[in-house]
This record gives C-alpha cells, sequence and structure tokens, in this order.
C-alpha cells in the first residue's frame, strides 16, 4: 500500500523438489574388442533448492481493509485478504509448500497517536509499539494460485476515543512454519465526527479564450470529463462548490448549439442543493489583482461577442470549425436577451467568498478583500500560526483558513486509481481530520480540494484528459464530506478567532495588469466606433480575467506564451480601424471626386466620420463626411472638391473621428497639384478650332452652292476670224 500500509514482511520457506541426476556407462570398442569399461556411476538423486517465492510478486500477501475508512465507534467487521499468487507456469503452479491452516488475528496498539505529527512518523515506518488483541478467524490451507478472503468482527465501544494503529497478523497452526504475513492501517475510534467543510472546484483548465468552445465543453462535461466528474464527486454529499461562472457562461452563450452534454451538466449543477460561492471570471487570482494595486477586482463587462447574433457576431464558439452543430434542446431564453447576471448565474451561492492562489495569498490579500467586505479562503500555511505545519481553526480572523497539508492529502488521493492505496490514503485523512479536530478542541475545520489544473494553449485544442479518476474524486469528496455536515453558510457566520498572516511574494503576474494599461486607452478609443462598444471592451476583459486563473500558475511557460500572444492581440485590435495610406493626386479638373479607403479589420461594421482640411484656398471642400465602413474590409470613400483659384499644390489634411469624436489612427495627408486652369484653356482653344471649323464649312458649303444655281452663258468664239474667212470663200474652195 503506497499511500500508507507499511511494507509487508513475508519470509518464505524455500520449496524444495527432486529431479534425478542422469548418468551413463560409457563403452569404448577398440580393433574389435571391449575395453574393459569404468564402473557405472550410480545414478544420484537428492533435493535441489529451487527459487521460490524469491520474487516478491508471487510470494504470499496479506491486505487488510477496515470498514468506513476506518472511523468507527463500536462493533466493526474488517476485511482480510490473503493472496497466494501463482508464477504463471501450469507445470509448477502446485510444486510449492502450500500456506498451511492457521488463524488471522487483529490487534490494536495499547494507546492511541497523540497528534498528526506521531500519525505521520508511524506511517513512515515508526514501530507500533505493544498491541492487544481485538479478534481472530481461522482460515485453511492456501496453495498457490489461491486467494483467501475472510472477516474479521471486532468491537472498539469501550475503548477511548482516539486513533490507534491496527495490525493483522497471520499465524499459522504448523510449528515449523517460518511464513509470517501481517499488515497495518489505522483506525479512528470516535463518537462525535469532526465539524469540517470541504471545498471543492468546479473549474475548468485554463484558457486564453474568453470562453469555452462548444467542442471543449462536449469533452469536460461528458463521461470521464474533468467538469463531470467534479459535478458527479458531490452529488448527495454536504460539499461546498466553488464555482468558475465562466462555465455555465460558456454553455449558456452557445444557446441551441451547446453540446447536449453540456446542457445537462449546466442542469446538473443548477439542481444541487450544496452550498456554494462563485469565483471570479475564469477563476481569475485574486491574490495578482490586489498586489497589481487593482482599485477594484476585475469582472466581465460583456459576453455579447461570443453570443451568435448580437451584433452580427462570427465567432460565438459555435464549434470547433464554425461548421453546424448538432442539434440539442433548445433553451427557454435566448442568450441575446439574457443579461450578464444570467449567463453568470451559478444557483442560490454565498456572496463575497474569494479563493486567492494558495501560493500567492498574504497579508496584503487579506486585508485588501476585507476592505470589500469579502471573506477570503487561506491554506492554514500562509498565517503565522500553521506556518509551522500547525493546525489552524476555520474561523481565523478575517479569513476563512483551510488545512494545507489534510488538503493536500486528500488531493493526491482524488488522484489515485488504485482504489487499495486510495482507502489507505483516506484511512489516514480521516485520523488526521480527527486528531486535528482534536487538538484545536472540537473547532471548526475547513479542507479543500485542490484545482485540478490543466491548460489550453490553443482555441481549437481539444480538452485534456482529466488527471483525476471519477471515482477516486466521488470517494475521496464523499468520505470528507460524510464526515461532518457542517456547511459554508454556517462558517461564515460563525465567530472568529484572531489570527495573522504571512506575506507573498510577488505574483508572476503582476507585470500584466502594466503592460494591459498601456492598451486601456486606444482599446476604450477604438471601441467607440462600434455601435455597441462591449463587443470589443467585453472581449478584451474576458481574456484578460482567463489569463489570471490560478490554473496557469502550474504552466509558467504556456502561460507567458498566451501572454504575449494577447499583448500582439489587444496591439493588432487598438490599430483595426484607420486611413488607408492615400497616394498623390492630379488634379485637372475644377471639380472632381478624391478618393480616399477607409480600412477596417474588425469583425463588426464601423461608423467614422472622414474629416479633410485642404491648407490652401485653391481647393473648397466639404470638411466631414459619414461613413460606414463594412466588417474585415477596406472602404472607399469619396470626397468631392472643387478647384477656386487658378494651378498649384494643395495638401489635405485627413483624419477619422468615432461618433463620440474621438481621434481614430494617425491623420493622413493627401498632395493634389491642381491644374484647373487647363482645363479652361484647353476648353477655349477646343471651342475655337470647333468654330473655325464650322465656318470654314459653312463657307465652303455656300460657295458650292452658288455655283450649282447659276444660270447657262454663250461660250465666246477663241478664232473669230477665222470663221469670216471660211464663209467668204466661194463654193467649192472651201476647206
Amino acid at each position: 500500500m503506497s499511500l500508507l500500509r507499511r511494507q509487508i514482511s513475508t519470509t518464505a520457506r524455500r520449496r524444495r523438489i527432486f529431479a534425478p541426476l542422469p548418468a551413463a556407462l560409457v563403452v569404448l570398442a577398440a580393433f574389435g574388442c571391449v575395453v574393459g569399461s569404468a564402473p557405472a556411476a550410480s545414478a544420484t538423486s537428492g533435493p535441489v533448492a529451487r527459487a521460490a517465492a524469491e520474487d516478491e510478486e508471487q510470494a504470499p500477501k496479506l491486505d487488510l481493509t477496515l470498514p468506513d475508512h476506518g472511523l468507527v465507534s463500536g462493533e466493526f467487521t474488517a476485511t482480510v485478504t490473503i493472496d497466494y499468487p501463482s508464477d504463471g507456469n501450469p507445470l509448477t503452479a502446485d510444486a510449492g509448500d502450500p500456506l498451511p491452516s492457521g488463524r488471522v488475528v487483529l490487534e490494536r496498539a495499547v494507546s492511541p497517536l497523540k497528534d498528526a505529527d506521531a500519525l505521520d512518523d508511524w506511517s513512515g515506518g515508526a514501530a507500533t509499539g505493544n498491541t492487544v488483541p481485538l479478534a481472530y478467524v481461522n482460515t485453511e490451507e492456501i496453495t498457490s494460485g489461491q486467494t483467501l478472503s475472510v472477516d474479521i468482527t471486532a468491537d472498539v465501544s469501550d475503548d477511548d476515543d482516539g486513533v490507534y494503529p491496527v495490525v493483522a497478523r497471520f499465524e499459522p497452526d504448523t510449528a515449523d512454519t517460518t511464513q509470517e504475513l501481517t499488515d497495518s492501517a489505522v483506525l479512528t475510534r470516535a463518537d462525535d465526527d469532526p465539524a469540517v467543510t470541504v471545498v471543492v472546484p468546479i473549474t475548468a483548465p485554463a484558457s486564453s479564450r474568453g470562453v469555452l468552445t462548444s467542442d471543449q465543453l462536449d469533452v469536460l462535461t461528458s463521461s470521464g470529463g474533468t467538469l463531470r466528474n467534479q459535478l458527479d464527486a458531490v452529488d448527495g454529499n454536504s460539499a461546498a462548490l466553488a464555482v468558475d461562472p465562466a462555465i455555465p457562461a460558456a454553455i449558456r452563450v452557445l444557446g441551441s448549439a451547446a453540446p447536449a452534454s453540456a446542457t445537462e451538466w449546466l442542469d446538473d449543477l443548477m439542481a444541487l442543493p450544496n452550498d456554494r460561492f462563485a469565483l471570479q471570471f475564469g477563476d481569475a487570482d485574486v491574490a495578482t489583482q490586489i498586489s497589481a494595486g487593482e482599485e477594484e477586482l476585475l469582472a466581465p463587462t460583456s459576453l455579447a461577442p461570443y453570443i451568435a447574433g448580437a451584433g452580427d457576431v462570427d465567432d460565438a464558439g459555435v464549434g470547433g470549425d464554425g461548421s453546424e452543430p448538432d442539434p440539442s434542446p433548445t433553451p427557454s431564453v435566448d442568450p441575446v436577451d439574457m443579461t450578464l447576471d444570467e449567463l453568470l448565474d451559478i444557483g442560490d451561492a454565498t456572496d463575497d467568498v474569494y479563493w486567492p492562489n494558495p501560493d500567492l495569498v498574504g497579508s496584503q490579500t487579506v486585508e485588501g478583500i476585507d476592505a470589500m467586505d469579502g471573506v477570503p479562503l487561506v491554506p492554514s500555511t500562509r498565517t503565522r500560526a500553521g506556518a509551522n505545519g500547525a493546525p489552524v481553526a476555520a474561523n481565523a480572523g478575517d479569513a476563512l483558513v483551510y488545512d494545507a497539508g489534510l488538503s493536500s492529502d486528500i488531493s493526491e488521493a482524488a488522484a489515485v486509481e488504485d482504489s487499495a492505496a486510495r482507502s489507505d490514503a483516506l484511512e489516514k485523512a480521516v485520523a488526521s481530520l480527527w486528531l486535528t479536530s482534536d487538538e484545536l478542541d472540537g473547532a471548526n475545520l475547513l479542507v479543500a480540494l485542490e484545482r485540478t489544473g490543466g491548460v489550453l494553449v490553443n482555441e481549437d485544442e481539444d480538452a485534456p484528459a482529466t488527471t483525476r479518476p471519477a471515482g477516486a474524486v466521488s470517494d475521496v469528496v464523499t468520505t470528507i464530506a460524510d464526515v461532518s455536515k457542517t456547511t459554508l453558510r454556517s462558517l461564515t457566520t460563525s465567530d472568529r478567532h484572531g489570527a495573522k498572516y504571512v506575506s507573498a511574494a510577488g505574483p508572476l503576474r503582476i507585470d500584466m495588469s502594466a503592460a494591459l494599461a498601456e492598451y486601456g486607452s486606444p482599446l476604450e478609443e477604438i471601441s467607440s466606433v462600434l455601435s455597441d462598444p462591449q463587443l470589443l471592451m467585453g472581449r478584451t476583459r474576458a481574456e484578460r480575467l482567463q489569463l489570471l486563473s490560478v490554473a496557469w500558475e502550474a504552466h509558467p511557460d504556456a502561460w507567458r506564451e498566451s501572454f504575449d500572444s494577447h499583448l500582439a492581440s489587444l496591439g493588432a485590435l487598438s490599430e483595426a480601424v484607420g486611413l488607408v495610406p492615400p497616394s498623390d493626386v492630379n488634379l485637372l479638373s475644377s471639380e472632381a471626386p478624391l478618393p480616399v479607403w477607409v480600412r477596417n479589420d474588425l469583425p463588426y461594421p464601423v461608423t467614422v466620420t472622414v474629416f479633410s482640411y485642404p491648407d490652401d484656398v485653391r481647393l473648397s471642400m466639404d470638411t466631414s463626411t459619414e461613413v460606414v465602413a463594412q466588417a474585415s474590409s477596406n472602404t472607399r470613400v469619396q470626397l468631392p472638391v472643387e478647384a477656386t483659384l487658378g494651378s498649384g499644390d494643395v495638401d489635405i489634411r485627413i483624419s477619422l473621428q468615432s461618433p463620440t469624436g474621438v481621434l481614430i489612427g494617425p491623420e493622413e495627408s493627401m498632395h493634389v497639384t491642381v491644374r484647373a486652369d487647363w482645363e479652361r484653356y484647353g476648353i477655349a482653344g477646343l471651342a475655337v478650332l470647333i468654330v473655325g471649323l464650322v465656318v470654314f464649312g459653312t463657307i465652303r458649303t455656300i460657295r458650292r452652292r452658288m455655283k450649282r444655281n447659276a444660270p447657262d452663258e454663250p461660250v465666246p468664239d477663241e478664232h473669230p476670224d477665222d470663221a469670216a474667212h471660211e464663209e467668204e470663200e466661194p463654193d467649192g474652195q472651201s476647206r
């Protein structure tokens, strides 16, 4: 039993078997004759030692199990099991010496253990001391490969209350048998249960995303998942729940897209009657925030970025790849219509209870929470009285103090797969509870199961396998919770005793607040361009709280990687809207639109006003133009201008402002070369040319028409004398 029981002392007698040793007669013949042979060696047979039970795994073992993890008040029945394993060889399985008949005797120490330190010493191997018999039971012979289980009933009604070492011993009937088998356990004899309250965290692995995705929730809330195991462990007992409200919120924002296992898990959580209180969103560490000087603890401002249909949100966490989810029961209220408080509701909870990181909480944290009228949960090692491991009552000053040693013991037991080893650990835990309570004269005790831890680095990463088996968590929580029915509410209202707290080292993530503060104003400015600024501010606040989760403390390298990625994301968001640097323009006309592009890298439409101011009177233009820039795109804006007084170079200052008057992005400048006179000269020259062509064409046309319309005239004779001479010649001599 690795956690409590001392190593079984087993001395086994060597088993012997007899095996013959063969001999041979050697006959030598040479040259056709028989040479005298040596005397035949007689076959010598005798006992040969065989190594049996040298391997501890094949030695008989005795196991003692007490009922109710050792907490009894009168008559009880213990179970003793003797296992004699075989060596696995069917030819030799029955060859070993059997364990003879005898009896199993149950004894307890004469005196109870004084305190928890004595219990630790005994568990570590210290002698039990003198014992007195309680009861015995006879046993039959056991051969190799058999297991024998017997019940022993004893009565401790007349014994004094206390924690007693108990020993089960096998005594054989055969005098020459040297086989000795023993096992030890711890028995808590008590008439009254200690006043104990157990706190169980309901938390998910650390994530840098604002809320868990649908796929991650499906894994965590399905059978065997971390969240399902945590919830099943507290069903039916009085454990107090410390619930991360980001988990029910992640389920509710999905609406009808939530996995069926997650919806069922949420219904089960709300139906449990257990006392509960809400952790910070994402289990954000309170100690870190107070150490960083936060005036008030951070809280989510809106979960609209994760609700489908709120502000045209695309990233609603529906499925790991954006695919349509499987049908699941539709909630009675659409998440779009739910308030933030309704999304974060964990049921009927005790207000103003906080659970800081146990490694970072100190006097500063306690004082800060007290100033907020809150009550912190603090481990006993962070008080001066319990710094060296001494027990401290739950109602200590301004805080509720839980026993650090006991909490560590039950947390380790909750991770043990083997039921026998876990039972041993719980026997010790129950004994420690009683001893601690007795040392504090019955004062209220508080124990807390440690957070499971784990981390989700990437948004689409599957949830890690749980480190605590379902049966182990349930066994541990039920055992401790059944010891007492003291409730968390009763602790918060009971009388307190004075206590002082030690200082704590500076948390690793204090520098986170300073780094994020630099992006506070730019993010507020950029969010003013949205119809609902919380679409941006709500997302960044949720992510900031998740990065403060206590679970990150065990994964500093992964946290640094996620934090650096978050800073880069904030830097990109703070510059997500702005003007695209414009190109130079040659203006050759008196009136023309100038193109300007508005860049919007946000997944939501934004409303901005473009302001433009020319530095010269040569250009006249409207100073403001309102624009609705579409999501994740560049939107073109036309700025009408008019040239007034000739040519020249003009610079136009262009800027963006949100509807609330906040300057968005850097101011840009557009250089415009104005040549508006060229247009007038060109038009005048062209007009003159056109008029000239028209006049020339008209004159030409008129002349042609005049020629066609003039009357015909006789053509004058070019040689009149020749004609007359021809007429005067006599007939017959004419030419």
